[in-house]
């Protein structure tokens, strides 16, 4: 997996190949080492609209740990300098003096040699650091963000969150996102709080006739008729007629007989007045 087809020195070549090593397979292929001008390091240049996305922190993150510093270009012509790797000294290469075992002297106690490490210890170790670095790392809960909310913001490039700048633009994307959620609350709670009401009746609507200045319905099975107090709010002859039978109800009787009609009230639903034609029955009586 390698992005470049020039070759550098080895140390150099060494840590490139580490960087793109610990990247993904699809970003390592956008990216390109050059040799800086002045050879003791690597310009890693990269494509521009990685700006703000996850993978842009991720390699950031990586480069880093290289020593590598970003260079700002503008958003076109940015890159990041990898310096040259800082040589390690071997023992050989140590001061004689610093090999030399000091002789212990009559008032310095001897020194007590180091205890080896066990080669079966060692071994472990060795393979618990490898497999700690060959582990995907999880994304951060600022990369997920970043990746769900800045992929299509314009400003995207603003929030780095590297610098103070861009902590800062960061910050303040936070506050106003909270705050057009918030409004988004509200808005749908008002919408709510002003949805019109609609009273709803439970029984089906009935085809009205109006007799004696009422408006009267039938029941489904037509036995009886019934005028509804809201119905008939404006009818004269209808509150003479429910005076006349709430009197009667206060007399202990259970209705009147108005114009052929048996006219009580409804006492089960309180709110109207019911009537049914009333029955006639033959007098009988011995001559």
């Amino acid at each position: 997996m390698s992005a470049q087809k020039q070759k550098f020195e080895p140390a150099l070549q060494e840590v490139a190949d580490k960087i793109l090593h610990e990247l993904p397979e699809e970003l390592a292929m956008c990216l390109s080492f050059k040799l800086h001008e002045s050879g003791d390091a690597l310009v890693l240049s990269y494509p521009a609209n990685l700006h703000g996305t996850p993978e842009m922190h991720l390699l950031d993150s990586v480069v880093r740990r290289y020593r590598g510093g970003y260079v700002s270009r503008g958003k076109e012509n940015s890159y990041y300098l990898v310096p040259r790797p800082k040589p390690q000294q071997s023992v050989a290469e140590k001061p004689k003096e610093e090999t030399k075992t000091a002789e212990p002297s009559p008032t310095t106690p001897a020194p007590i040699p180091e205890k080896p490490v066990p080669q079966a210890a060692a071994i472990s170790v060795s393979v618990q650091n490898s497999d700690s670095q060959s582990q995907p790392k999880q994304p951060s809960p600022v990369q997920i963000f970043i990746r769900d909310n800045c992929s299509s913001c314009a400003d995207a490039s603003k929030c780095d969150i590297q610098t103070d700048a861009g902590r800062f633009q960061f910050a303040a994307c936070l506050q106003l996102l909270e705050m057009q959620k918030q409004g988004a609350i509200v808005s749908a709670l008002q919408k709510l709080a002003d949805r019109p009401i609609y009273s709803r009746s439970t029984s089906p609507h009935r085809e009205r006739h109006v007799d004696g200045g009422i408006t009267w319905f039938w029941n489904e099975a037509k036995t009886y008729e019934k005028a509804l107090d809201v119905e008939n709010k404006d009818s004269q002859d209808f509150a003479a007629l429910k005076k006349m039978l709430v009197d009667a109800a206060s007399a202990g009787k259970k209705g009147l007989v108005v114009d052929a009609f048996w006219c009580f009230l409804d006492s089960f639903k309180k709110d109207g007045v019911l009537r049914k034609k009333a029955q006639v029955f033959p007098r009988t009586g011995g001559a």
